[in-house]
């Protein structure tokens, strides 16, 4: 059957935790086999493994698989439930092994029933956010999935379920969310889409993890309570070694990068040290990763995400950093958005302008129309629109050539420069109008605020501009990352838009107000995006495409303009416009929102039923 409850653990078990009260539960999930994709060989396997450990470490174990009936959304989401109301628990652990993939920097499992049924999988993404309003001082989530990409308009409607309850009474317990995640995000470029994936990252993630609590290096083991254990925190550096190490015994070109986040202190762990003998200090040097290239970048800028491994030890110790760079594509990726030479200053207050893509098309609601200058050529002669600056606060609608478009905010005396690279929009920026109050200081601060925003726009794009840390931490980074951007924001308005992401994922709400703040001060009005994650959206129905908050001031665009913002509306109540919302069906793996064909049609449509 597809459910095990394995029963309280022995009061003897619970003892052995520190002060003798933990309570901790986990709910396992092994699927197999769903839909039509590959059937799976470790799924089912690895969740059993997990179960039995957690199980043996004093944890109540939910274990869910596929062995005899399928896995249903409904049936996790009531053990959750169970667990989070009734268990008065310290910790939790949520474990996934099976099909996963990524709509719109949403990350979803799917379960047994799922892409047929939209709903047979789980939103992580909404369940991390979830999760945060719950009384359990630490909740972990376990993933050995892939994290490929939506290729399919039937992947792409799969929404999934929220399994965590959506309890509204505010917990009194700031709960931290560790991750662990087999892989990083799909590469900009893209490693394989969700029809084609074969699961390269089969058990190799389950079984490193395990490891680390049987065979752990010396320098990871720590006296909690009397008991030799594991700390959360300790476990990345084995991760980023070993899983690689695993993947590539099988198959020297199989490239498998974990991501680790880790938010609790040293103190907090999931298990004990297995006592069959640690391993000496390692003295093999951390693999970099993604994040380590963007943290390197960024402290160029007097600003870190953060610890830094490679920064502090000379040219010969970043090496490796910048060789993955190279190699990763992450530095193509910059280099994209550094060659758009920045907007050419034609005769407007406010407009936009468009590189890598001929522009076919741009609408606003309203009888009055923007101007379409040109349509650019899609490699160094810019797209051009002119706008009255009346119009402005306000959104406008852009369609390029191969049908594709998206969905900006109009700032008055702004000129919005989107560049637009393989298919998708992958940098917007806010340049001030030579007619703008902040042209001279724009002038002034040019170059650098060129270097940092393509530096935040691909570590945004990579998935990895996040500020890490435990709660001392966190706080310091948020706080050098407001320093580094606080002149700069105002000349370039997307860098608050990114800041404001990092914040919220940090889970530093006071953070995110503070750049509301400023865009209500300085900008007269708020972008969508940033109103949504300090809370001011919440529980808020749009009838119509033009939004006004309870204060008046008027929020555009009328959707997010980044992508990851779309999986943050249902927790938060924000209800678009019916055509909006449908138009979500048709979105694609990109940074900044970029709709297929067939949403932008479905946008221009609500636009005109809405003119006049």
């Amino acid at each position: 059957m597809s459910s095990l409850l394995a029963g309280l653990v022995p009061a003897s078990v619970l003892m052995a935790q520190p002060g003798g009260t933990l309570r901790r539960a986990a709910v396992v999930i092994g699927v197999n086999k769903c839909g039509g994709l590959p059937v799976l060989n470790a799924a089912v396997t690895g969740a059993e493994s997990m179960a039995a450990w957690l199980g043996g470490e004093g944890f109540e174990v939910k274990l869910f698989v596929d062995k005899q009936r399928p896995v249903i959304g409904a049936e996790v989401g009531a053990g959750i439930k169970e667990l989070v109301e009734h268990r008065e628990l310290d910790q939790l652990v949520v474990y996934f092994s099976g099909h996963g993939f990524l709509t719109g920097f949403n990350e979803i499992w799917m379960l047994s029933g799922a892409p047929g049924d939209a709903n047979e999988a789980v939103s992580l993404s909404e369940c991390i956010e979830l999760s945060r309003e719950t009384p359990i001082a630490n909740v972990v989530f376990i993933s050995d999935a892939c994290r490929s990409t939506a290729d399919s308009l039937r992947s792409s409607r799969v929404r999934g379920q929220v399994v965590f309850p959506n309890d509204t009474n505010v917990s009194q317990v700031h709960t931290k969310v560790d991750r662990f995640l087999a892989a990083r995000p799909g590469k900009a470029s893209y490693e394989a889409a969700v029809e084609q994936s074969s699961r390269i990252y089969e058990g190799y993630f389950t079984e490193a993890f395990l490891e680390a609590f049987r065979r752990p290096d010396q320098e990871m083991v720590r006296t909690v309570g009397g008991l030799e254990v594991v700390p959360s925190r300790r476990l990345e550096a084995y991760l980023r070694r070993e899983v690689p190490k695993r993947a590539q015994a099988r198959s020297v070109t199989l490239q498998q990068e974990p991501q680790v986040e880790v938010v609790s202190g040293d103190d907090v762990y999931i298990g004990r040290a297995s006592g069959a003998g640690y391993r000496g200090q390692s003295s093999e040097p951390p693999a970099p990763t993604i994040a380590d290239v963007a943290n390197l970048q960024l402290t160029r800028f007097g600003t870190d995400l953060r610890d830094n491994a490679f920064g502090s030890g000379g040219p010969a110790a970043i090496e490796p950093v910048t060789t993955l760079a190279a190699t990763s594509g992450y530095l193509a990726s910059q280099q994209s958005i550094l060659r758009a030479p920045g907007p050419p200053q034609f005769e407007t207050q406010t407009g936009v302008a468009v590189y890598g893509a001929r522009l076919m098309r741009a609408a606003m609601k309203g009888s009055s129309q923007p101007e379409l200058l040109t349509s650019g050529d899609g490699v160094a002669n810019p797209a051009l629109v002119r706008c009255r600056a009346s119009w402005a606060p306000g959104s406008i609608a852009l369609q390029f050539a191969e049908g594709t478009g998206t969905v900006l905010a109009l700032l008055d005396g702004y000129i919005a420069t989107v560049v637009v690279d393989e298919g998708g929009v992958s940098s917007v920026s806010y340049v001030p109008s030579q007619n703008s109050m902040w042209w001279d200081e724009y002038r002034y601060a040019k170059e650098r605020v060129e270097a940092l925003r393509a530096t935040v726009a691909t570590a945004a794009r990579y998935g990895v501009f996040r500020i890490e840390g435990d709660e001392r931490d966190r706080p310091r980074r948020a706080s050098n990352l407001a320093n580094t951007i606080r002149v700069l924001k105002r000349i370039d308005p997307s860098l608050g838009l990114y800041a404001a992401y990092a914040y919220a994922e940090a889970d530093l709400l006071e953070d995110v107000k503070s750049v509301e703040r400023y865009m209500l001060e300085d900008l007269r009005t708020n972008l969508f995006d940033v109103a949504m994650l300090s809370g001011m959206l919440n529980d808020r129905q749009w009838a119509r495409l033009s939004m006004t908050s309870a204060d008046r001031e008027m929020v555009v665009p009328f959707c997010p303009m980044l992508t990851q913002g779309w999986g943050r509306l249902r927790t938060r109540n924000v209800r678009l416009h019916p055509a909006i919302d449908q138009a979500r069906d048709h979105l694609r793996n990109a940074l900044w929102t970029t709709f297929t064909a067939e949403g932008m049609r479905l946008i221009f449509d609500a636009l005109l039923r809405e003119g006049g």
